[in-house]
């Protein structure tokens, strides 16, 4: 894995406990308006095509595989150090995907990972599908067993939130800063408690200005992103979420809402960004 100063590694994993500097992304596209059919050069025009349709079609099952992309920008809140941002992507296989229910997964390191060797796997079981209102950031799944993460919903929404941004466009979602079990995963890296402790410190000075920083809400219009699936680039529709955190984007399926992107962010600085890509599942249909 690739070598940062101590100053960096502050950097990164402050950026890691939110998504910045990301690889190349395919756009998301709002189709609420009329000039928003004409396609890019990316994207193909499904304007024809109800977007509630299109997000239907992506079934999830136990079996199916996809890759999760994170990227530590160079530099970050406590440097002004021009470096290569440090990226790393995770091999995930669902083991068991009950919709509205649980999921469990297994993941493997493709080459170094951020904080995990190229030899690192692992899993998370039986995440909170139902009615969690905590999410699960990539960045701290572990090779340990972690029974905790049940209580959260891992990548997904749960079938409470969703509904929740459904009917009123609005939800709260905790990303586990507050968690004391989240600030025993980061003590264990150089450095991580005290990042932990700045990003605290950011949400507790918006909170004191009467920012709620767990809210997120979305604009009800109709978005579609790009995403590979069995090896074709297909438009997918997402829900567009925003907090004083980020960015997120979901797949807009009360079966499967799937957090396809999550880029944490704060003043201009982008602190950690993950993204969802390269999926191989059997129950795909036009």
């Amino acid at each position: 894995m690739r070598r940062v100063s101590g100053l960096m590694v502050l950097a990164a994993i402050l950026c890691a406990v939110g998504l910045g500097c990301a690889p190349a992304v395919h756009p998301v596209e709002d189709l609420s308006s009329a000039s928003s059919t004409a396609a890019t050069s990316s994207a193909v025009n499904i304007s024809a095509t109800p977007v509630s349709d299109v997000g239907s079609s992506l079934r999830l099952a136990a079996g199916d595989v996809f890759e999760i992309r994170q990227t530590l920008p160079g530099g970050g809140i406590f440097s002004h150090d021009v470096v290569a941002p440090i990226r790393g992507t995770r091999l995930v296989t669902l083991t068991d995907f009950s919709p509205t229910s649980h999921v469990t997964l297994s993941w493997s390191a493709l080459g170094d990972d951020l904080q995990h060797p190229a030899t690192a796997s692992g899993n998370v079981d039986q995440v909170n599908v139902l009615n969690s209102h905590e999410v699960l950031l990539p960045l701290l799944w572990t090779s340990a067993s972690q029974a905790w993460t049940r209580s959260t919903s891992g990548i997904w929404l749960s079938s409470d939130v969703f509904q929740e941004f459904t009917h009123t466009h609005q939800a709260s979602i905790d990303l586990g800063f507050s968690d004391p079990r989240v600030q025993e995963v980061l003590a264990a890296w150089p450095q991580g408690e005290a990042s932990l402790q700045h990003i605290r410190a950011l949400a507790d000075a918006a909170s004191n200005h009467q920012v709620d920083v767990s809210s997120w809400t979305v604009d009800g219009k109709a978005h579609r992103a790009t995403v590979e699936v069995n090896g074709k680039s297909e438009q997918l529709s997402v829900l567009e979420a925003h907090s004083w955190f980020g960015d997120m984007t979901i797949l807009d399926d009360a079966a499967n809402p799937l957090i396809i992107r999550l880029t944490l962010k704060q003043g201009g600085v982008n602190w950690f960004d993950f993204q969802i890509d390269h999926l191989i599942v059997s129950g795909f249909t036009h």
